[in-house]
């Protein structure tokens, strides 16, 4: 597999008038070439398939994956709803209000979400590491009335290094919060785990956990449309998803990390795409994007199985699949 350090050295000599592999400007063009091919279309390597177990109707997108392009929920294929979905003349209308939805499909809820999870409640926060000496992170969202909170708070060592071991009562943030609208954290050593704690219960309740490059934390949410069902009589249900995932462009700092666009010729037609566009000669530019993306296009032929599968879901509830 093609990594970071072989798109670099592919594109170093189209990098102004030539830079060495290892120049800062020259890992800056490699992640901008890398987010603007992964932007255009879904290529080779670019979609992956994930499994979630859900009980709380909520799915969170891990920070690499910026959609889901298709989904089986509990065996069944289903559908994936944009955001104007509740919003349409004569449609299902809020799914968790009125209960006149009775499918189990993803309804979008948008992008940009700083956690995993909504609040439980009006609670306070607290933020552990496996790691020891990583800083504090910054949270804003709102008090109980609606007026904006915000607080840095302390980046704590779970008891013996093990994840998830909290001994004794945990140090908190001195403020509640009912929601989170930001967090910022530092790049750290290992991963960073935000959480609320109810004194009274007491309970701990998981909101995110945050990779150690992540800086300015913001995720793609799906809620469940149907409720988890439930034969046992307990609260323990789960839906088991599956999804097929379109991954997002992360900026890549090690040399060792493996590329997502998996095509050094693309690459470099982009980067020298991007030098003609930045010299004003867009014409140049442009006939370089276009073979930058047909090279990828050839590679997708190359690897997609030769068939067409389309999927009609007509309203009456029955699903045929049609392979041409």
């Amino acid at each position: 597999m093609n990594t970071f350090l072989d798109a670099k050295k592919t594109i170093a000599k189209f990098v102004g008038g030539g830079k060495c592999y290892d120049n800062e400007n020259v890992a800056l063009r490699v992640n901008e070439v890398h987010e603007r091919l992964m932007d255009i279309a879904d290529w080779s390597y670019t979609t992956k398939q994930i499994r979630f177990y859900v009980n709380n109707n909520s799915i969170a997108m891990p920070y690499n994956v910026e959609r889901v392009i298709n989904v089986d929920i509990d065996g069944v294929p289903s559908m994936v709803h944009n955001r104007a979905y509740e919003f349409l003349e004569g449609g299902v209308g809020d799914i968790n209000t009125n209960g006149r939805y009775t499918g189990k499909d993803l309804v979008d809820l948008g992008e940009g979400w700083p956690t995993f999870y909504e609040m439980p409640d009006y609670l306070p926060l607290l933020v552990y590491s496996t790691s020891s000496g990583e800083g504090s992170i910054t949270v804003k969202g709102h008090d109980d009335t609606g007026l904006e909170v915000s607080e840095e708070i302390p980046i704590q060592q779970f008891s013996g290094a093990v994840d998830g071991h909290i001994v004794g009562t945990p140090i908190t943030s001195t403020k509640s919060f009912r929601d989170i609208t930001y967090v910022k954290k530092p790049t750290t050593t290992g991963y960073v785990t935000l959480m609320s704690y109810d004194s009274e219960t007491p309970e701990i309740y998981f909101l995110s956990k945050y990779a150690p490059n992540e800086q300015y934390p913001g995720y793609k949410r799906y809620r469940v449309a149907g409720a988890c069902i439930d034969n046992s009589g307990n609260d323990t249900a789960y839906n088991n998803i599956l999804c097929q995932c379109k991954m997002k462009h992360v900026n890549m700092i090690d040399d060792d990390e493996v590329l997502i666009i998996q095509n050094l010729a693309a690459i470099k037609q982009m980067a020298i795409a991007i030098r003609e566009e930045e010299a004003n000669r867009f014409d140049n530019a442009a006939r370089y994007e276009a073979k930058a993306i047909q090279l990828l296009d050839r590679q997708l032929g190359n690897v997609q199985a030769k068939q067409t599968i389309v999927q009609v879901k007509p309203a009456h509830g029955f699903k045929n699949s049609f392979i041409m």
